[in-house]
């Protein structure tokens, strides 16, 4: 006949302790589903989010119409031709690179913008002041 207890299997042996004692001492408190759904989610970042930085080109009229001897809207083909879009991806660029013969910006315009689009940046980030590309 075989081994007593053959074909029997005890199910508590494959059960954490947790499970068949009573009250648990070492589980936590569950997730709510709906958070670990959050959590776990395979959705790509919303990369259709609009970009809270304004348009280099749009900002380069607003900044000519401050400083018209500066007139930088003349450069705005040479930021689009690289794929460069808001003035965000301005403040990756050195001095040098937009000095260089690829922007042709003097020292003096790359510092003006430089420094107005970190302004800038700085009031976005902050959300506090009017900012240039409302005016």
């Amino acid at each position: 006949m075989g081994m007593p207890g053959a074909g029997y299997m005890n199910l508590y042996d494959f059960m954490p302790p947790w499970f068949t004692s009573g009250q648990p001492s070492h589980v936590s408190t569950p997730t709510p589903m709906s958070h670990m759904a959050s959590m776990l989610s395979s959705d790509p970042p919303d990369e259709e989010a609009a970009n809270p930085y304004p348009d280099i080109r749009e900002f380069l009229i607003k900044l000519d119409y401050r400083c018209p001897k500066c007139f930088l809207v003349r450069h705005a083909d040479d930021f689009d031709s690289k794929d460069l879009y808001n003035i965000n991806e301005i403040l990756k660029l050195s001095a040098e690179r937009l000095t260089s013969p690829d922007f042709g910006l003097s020292l003096g315009n790359a510092q003006f913008l430089w420094d107005a689009t970190t302004d800038e940046e700085k009031r976005i980030k902050c959300g506090k002041g009017k900012r240039l590309h409302q005016a």
